[in-house]
C-alpha cells in the first residue's frame, strides 16, 4: 500500500489556477493517476525520508504512474507549474 499526501489534505485536491488537480486512488497499489494538470510541467515523487524517487516531465493533462514496484510507505508529490 502506498499513500500519497500533500501534508494538508489526505485526499489531495488542490486549486491550481482554475483546474482542480486530482490524485487517485489513495492509497494506491499499482497505478496512480494525476489528472487536470494542464498547468503543471513537472512532478517529483519523494519518499518519507525526502529522497527523490521519480521525476516526470508533464506534457499532457493526465499522467498515470506505475508505482507497483515501490516499497509500501508514504510518499509526497511536488507539482511544478510553468515558470513565467
Amino acid at each position: 500500500k502506498l499513500y500519497f499526501n500533500d501534508a494538508r489534505n489526505t485526499n489531495f485536491k488542490e486549486e491550481y489556477g482554475q483546474n482542480l488537480i486530482q490524485v487517485s486512488p489513495n492509497p494506491v497499489y499499482d497505478k496512480l493517476t494525476i489528472s487536470n494538470i494542464s498547468d503543471i510541467k513537472r512532478v517529483v515523487v519523494y519518499n518519507s525520508t525526502g529522497q527523490i524517487i521519480e521525476e516526470l516531465m508533464v506534457e499532457t493533462d493526465e499522467i498515470i504512474m506505475d508505482v507497483s514496484l515501490l516499497p509500501h510507505g508514504i510518499y509526497m508529490l511536488e507539482l511544478h507549474g510553468a515558470q513565467k
